[in-house]
């Protein structure tokens, strides 16, 4: 945290971020307290990966960047195609059934009609 004798740099350091990793809106203190407080690089990429692989389906690691935003995403091929369950056409993420509440609501309408 900010109130410990520990530099930007050194706190930098610890959290795994490059040397070039600024943020020039924030004085020093509130630099060293929100990296301070922030997740370590290393865990935050494992936790992402994890996420990315169960809800979305990431199948490939891709190259990150915490300086230099890059696209990313790798989808799983299968999934590409999944659509709403309503009949809409709207694509889907992860493990999705359908769109959106409206979705569900024409879903739930046509099985109540059938």
């Amino acid at each position: 945290t900010a109130s410990d004798e520990r530099s930007f740099a050194q706190l930098k350091q610890l959290q795994g971020l490059p040397d070039d990793f600024d943020l020039p809106s924030f004085t020093v203190e509130g630099k060293k307290r929100a990296v301070g407080n922030g997740v370590p690089l290393a865990l935050g990429q494992v936790l992402a990966d994890l996420v990315d692989r169960d809800y979305y389906g990431v199948t490939e690691p891709v190259r990150l960047s915490v300086t230099h935003r890059e696209l990313k995403a790798v989808t799983d091929q299968v999934n590409l195609s999944v659509t709403c369950n309503c009949g809409c056409g709207a694509s889907l993420v992860g493990r999705q059934l359908y769109a959106s509440p409206t979705c569900r609501k024409r879903a739930q309408r046509k099985r109540a009609i059938n």
